[in-house]
């Protein structure tokens, strides 16, 4: 497993889903991108000199997009004071410091050796499994793969056109979408 780089990033994008959801994007050297699915990073808001090695206050947020790309997403809730900063503080454009990979919760599908693969998600929470469950690389046969979903309200499913474009390459891949009123469905 790769050691944690602190990596100056850009934000390029942000995406605001509903009550206080977002997805930020942030442009990265493509070679500190050598994370794992199920992975986490910290990021900072405030300023990080490289030459003290005072690392500033942090909050971390698993890993929700592809290993080896120019960029790194997360998605949060805006539950707290750090996260409503966030929410205030961060724009396209804004550079902020980024440290990672951390973790050792990393799907490997050799370990669960042809057994279904069970995955619980609410809300933000489906972020650590999206690199595995939209990876190219995964393999077309194999044990099933069950995501099982949960929600506040449907229109919080995060992923949803990936999650759905997997399932459709992968059909190993069941998804099951619960949201607060109690219903399910294949689908958002």
């Amino acid at each position: 497993m790769s050691q944690p780089s602190k990596v100056l990033a850009k934000v390029t994008e942000i995406q605001q889903y509903q009550s206080g959801v977002y997805g930020v994007s942030f442009e990265t050297p493509v070679r500190a991108n050598r994370y794992l699915a199920g992975q986490f990073l910290h990021l900072t808001l405030d300023e990080f000199d490289p030459t003290t090695g005072y690392w500033p206050e942090s909050r971390v947020f698993s890993i929700a997009s592809q290993p080896r790309q120019g960029h790194v997403s997360i998605v949060y809730s805006v539950k707290g004071v750090y996260t409503r900063r966030m929410e205030q503080e961060l724009a396209v454009g804004k550079d902020v410091w980024l440290k990672y990979p951390y973790g050792d919760f990393v799907i490997h599908e050799s370990s669960f050796e042809g057994r279904p693969l069970v995955l619980l998600a609410g809300g933000t929470g489906v972020a650590p499994y999206i690199p595995y469950l939209t990876a190219k690389e995964l393999a077309v046969e194999g044990p099933p793969v069950h995501l099982y979903y949960g929600a506040r309200l449907p229109e919080l499913f995060l992923f949803c056109d990936e999650l759905l474009e997997s399932k459709k390459n992968h059909p190993r891949i069941a998804l099951r979408f619960y949201h607060e009123e109690g219903n399910f469905s294949d689908a958002p």
